[in-house]
């Protein structure tokens, strides 16, 4: 399922990706990889809807943080919200 998801992603098919990682998420609501990789897939096109899924996958252990970071941030900085941008970098 994965490597399907970064296919439709390399095809700026987010939506349609997205929709994979929900459909994992729905399987295994602890899954760190799959709720960042949703808040991924959100950011282009609605990062108000990104942010709680890459915030859980921070509080689930994402074993990538510094990724996770960058996203939160980029989420902050596309909505306007500089001060919380700043805070997390």
């Amino acid at each position: 399922m994965h490597e399907q998801a970064l296919e439709l992603l390399r095809e700026n098919q987010f939506r349609a990706a997205a929709t994979l990682f929900e459909f994992a998420l729905s399987q295994n609501p602890e899954d760190a990889g799959a709720a960042n990789n949703l808040g991924f897939c959100l950011v282009p096109e609605d990062p108000r809807a990104a942010l709680p899924h890459l915030n859980r996958a921070a509080l689930l252990g994402y074993p990538h943080p510094l990724i996770n970071l960058y996203n939160r941030a980029l989420c902050h900085s596309l909505l306007g919200e500089h001060r919380s941008t700043l805070a997390l970098i």
